[in-house]
């Protein structure tokens, strides 16, 4: 990171030239500081009360040089321990950004003395549409490049569409023997069929004849769909299939519905009026924003609108001609029960 005047200086004058070099490192790779600061004149006078034996490195040299060198030598680490990993379990997952550039990710977990570890493989922007196709050409590229296609015990992947289509067929290894010259799986012209008995799973789901929940025994062609897909690669992620289920349940909570609009309308216009967030504020109250694809938050969303005392929240609805969203006592009461299930 730093230029080293190394004939100069003293194996103490050097010590302490490999301890500042160490703090800038911090700064820049560790906490994320831009790399601009190197630039900046503030940064280079501090540096130079801190200890005029340095010389920094510009902006320029860290991009150009400094950091691809220990992109590699990173790289060179994950190569080793890919390689002496027995077993490897992945997750991949798709980011997009708040100026909607997309990225994939992909991340390794292994034991390595008896401990485990998790590490990053890859991060990289992602392109175009992401149909299945471009995602299954992604993820190949990645455990391709690090060795690992024999070595994956499982892959974990949300329950969008497009994961499902790209991985859903994919075998653990060994397995593939164990489908060949399967006519089972083929139709009349000799094409292959999806033979997992995802629309008979799909029709037990979808049983709309039930307002409530109930515990009940797993139905046998629940068994036989669960354990004819035990030998593929791909499972849900278990937090996202949660997410899932709390929605669907939601669903059935029709008493609740009313009441629920209200609220997200309440948070809702407490985010785009200037008034009603500053009336808040004198309260020392906040209503967290929600994220769409994550009902804890909208849990706390609604759990920030009930903590405020119903009659004040009506008193500043009512200032400020919003009395279709006032919050009866009915309502009070039902969300109560209804938050108290999912807390």
């Amino acid at each position: 990171m730093i230029k080293q005047k190394t004939s100069k200086y003293s194996s103490t004058d050097l010590r302490q030239v490999k301890l500042t070099e160490s703090i800038v490192k911090d700064l820049i790779i560790e906490y994320g500081v831009p790399l601009s600061l190197v630039d900046q004149n503030g940064f280079k006078n501090f540096m130079q009360v801190f200890d005029p034996m340095y010389s920094l490195l510009s902006r320029r040299q860290l991009t150009r040089d400094k950091l691809p060198k220990l992109h590699d030598k990173m790289v060179t680490k994950l190569k080793i321990l890919c390689n002496n990993a027995e077993h490897v379990s992945v997750t991949l997952d798709v980011w997009t950004d708040r100026r909607l550039r997309s990225y994939i990710g992909i991340t390794l977990h292994t034991f390595i003395d008896d401990e485990l570890k998790s590490y990053l493989l890859s991060f990289a922007p992602l392109k175009g549409h992401h149909t299945a196709d471009v995602l299954l050409a992604d993820f190949e590229k990645v455990i391709n490049y690090y060795h690992i296609e024999k070595k994956l015990v499982r892959l974990i992947t949300d329950n969008a569409v497009n994961n499902i289509k790209a991985f859903n067929d994919i075998l653990l290894p060994g397995f593939e023997t164990y489908f060949e010259n399967d006519d089972c799986n083929k139709d009349d012209n000799g094409s292959l069929q999806n033979n997992n008995d995802d629309d008979d799973c799909e029709e037990i789901f979808n049983d709309d004849s039930y307002d409530h929940f109930e515990l009940v025994p797993l139905a046998d062609d629940i068994i036989q769909c669960v354990s004819e897909n035990l030998e593929l690669l791909r499972l849900p992620c278990f937090t996202h299939t949660l997410q899932l289920v709390v929605k669907d349940g939601i669903k059935h909570a029709s008493n609740a519905t009313a009441a629920l609009t209200k609220v997200a309308k309440i948070a809702k216009f407490s985010h785009s009026s200037t008034l009603f967030a500053e009336k808040l504020d004198k309260l020392s109250k906040t209503i967290p924003r929600a994220t769409k694809c994550r009902w804890n938050s909208q849990f706390l969303t609604v759990t920030a609108v009930l903590n405020i005392p119903i009659m004040i929240l009506n008193d500043i609805l009512t200032e400020l001609n919003k009395k279709e969203l006032y919050l009866t006592e009915k309502n009070k009461e039902v969300l109560d029960e209804f938050m108290t299930l999912l807390c």
